[in-house]
This record gives C-alpha cells, sequence and structure tokens, in this order.
C-alpha cells in the first residue's frame, strides 16, 4: 500500500494507479501496486469479519487504554483514561471531538483538524515515535484480520552513550487496518493522535526498537471482535455544548489557558 499525498483526490489517485499498471514495467512494480489473488480473499475476510463493525480494544503509551471501533459508515475511537472520544462518519468524514468529563464537543472538518499539535501540547515526551520513516511494508494478519505490515526507520544511534541518544528510536514495526472503505487522510490524522506514523489506515499494533536495544510496544492489541457500531456512536450525545475552540476538549480544572496558543484552528 504506497503512501499517498493527502491533497491527491481519489480520481486522480485511481487514474496514477491505473497508469502503474499499464505502463511501469515488470511483474515486480505490478505485485507492488496491486495485491495477488490470495491477499484480495483475505481482504474480503475482513468485511465478513466486520459485518457489523469491529472493535479493537489496545493500549497506548502515549494515550493509554484505548478502545478502536471500525464499520462501513465511519468510525469512533474512545480514550478511555482520558474521558475523550473521536468520532467520524461518512459521507464528508466530519471530526466530531467529544470530552465526556466536561459534556462538551468540538466538530470541524477532516482537512482542517489539527491533532498533531493536541498531541504536543498534552503528551509531551523525549522518544516520540511518530517521526519514524516508511522503509517497506508487506501484508499479512492479525488476529484473524488483514493488515498492512509496514517496517519503519529512525535514527542508529546505538554506538552513543548519552542519554538522549540512547532512547532515540532506531526501528519500528506497525499493523495498519486494511480497509478501503476509509479515506487515507482518516487512519493518517487518527494516527498523528495517537503519536504514531501519518500512515494511511488506522494503527492496531506498533512495536519499536531504541538504540539501548529494548523493545517496547507503542500500541498493543489487547483483543479485537467483531461489534456493532450504533448509529448514536457516531453522534454527540443528548445534552452535550460546543466548545468554541479545540483546546477547549483538552481543559479541565488541571490545565490553563496555555493551550491556547498551541492550537491552529
Amino acid at each position: 500500500m504506497p503512501i499517498l499525498s493527502l491533497e491527491v483526490s481519489n480520481e486522480i489517485k485511481a487514474k496514477a494507479w491505473l497508469f502503474a499498471f499499464f505502463f511501469l514495467s515488470g511483474p515486480l512494480a505490478a505485485s507492488y501496486l496491486f495485491p495477488d489473488a490470495a491477499q484480495a480473499i483475505e481482504v474480503k475476510k475482513t468485511f465478513a469479519f466486520c459485518k457489523q463493525g469491529c472493535s479493537f480494544r489496545q493500549r497506548s503509551a502515549m494515550v493509554g487504554h484505548m478502545e478502536l471501533l471500525v464499520s462501513r459508515q465511519g468510525l469512533r475511537l474512545d480514550l478511555s483514561d482520558k474521558a475523550l472520544s473521536i468520532v467520524m462518519r461518512k459521507p464528508d468524514w466530519q471530526v466530531i471531538m467529544l470530552n465526556h468529563k466536561t459534556k462538551s464537543y468540538f466538530q470541524t472538518s477532516l482537512a482542517a483538524w489539527q491533532p498533531a499539535s493536541s498531541m504536543n501540547a498534552v503528551f509531551v515526551r523525549p522518544d516520540d515515535p511518530s517521526g519514524l520513516s516508511y522503509k517497506n511494508y508487506s501484508v499479512g494478519k492479525l488476529d484473524e484480520i488483514p493488515v498492512f505490515i509496514y517496517q519503519l526507520k529512525g535514527v542508529n544511534n546505538s554506538g552513543k552513550k548519552d542519554k538522549f541518544s540512547r532512547i532515540q528510536i532506531r526501528s519500528g514495526t506497525i499493523w495498519i487496518l486494511d480497509d478501503s472503505n476509509l479515506p487515507a487522510q482518516v487512519g493518517e490524522k487518527l494516527n498523528r493522535f495517537i503519536g504514531a506514523p501519518p500512515l494511511p489506515g488506522p494503527t492496531i499494533k506498533f512495536s519499536i526498537l531504541n538504540n539501548k536495544g529494548q523493545h517496547n510496544e507503542e500500541v498493543r492489541l489487547i483483543a479485537s471482535q467483531s461489534k456493532a457500531l450504533k448509529e448514536t456512536m457516531l453522534a454527540v450525545p443528548p445534552g452535550y455544548t460546543k466548545a468554541a475552540k479545540q483546546a477547549d476538549i483538552f481543559r479541565d480544572k488541571c490545565t490553563s489557558d496555555v493551550l491556547d496558543g498551541l492550537f491552529h484552528e
């Protein structure tokens, strides 16, 4: 699954893929761009498994416990440790951010949503894995769910002894849900929100290797199952008030107005 620019329209993407199919030489290029028949069968199994919806219970090193719910109509990411939810749905994939403590919400377009700034403001850490770069990918399965497995590269400072160099990330492996129903930008921005590289699909599992030789699970998959995503879960709950700006969703008694300047709306 190649990494495509956010600004490229679906129509241009389709034409580009057709061009590559007919004009790029060699079977290697064709096999890289298009899954083979066996892989196509596995993709169909994903949709059979997720007929009414899929649930992925996870533990993120960045944001704590989460549940990712995906259906043919949209998705929802619940961050139970933060009492926050992110909701997106067809047809325009508007982003709704919910704060269940303050019973407030903020709504914006997918293009205007700024997840990276929110993470930098609230969940700062020195060994940030979101900057890992793409190396290669393969197709596989995780808990019987077809996924794209991306190999990522970082900075190899294994020979250095200072503390900062040792905690820098040398490499990583990330398992991305294969779901053509979701626009690439949905996955890219959700991944930024949880501190993962902006790959075009929701993260199911993510592990890293730092320069001290330690393997860490950035996102651990606890369980996956078929689970219906009800219409009410893709809407603003009754009684929630609209926030004036995105920063307000993250503000509670422990935060301050300093957050205001860290968001771009």
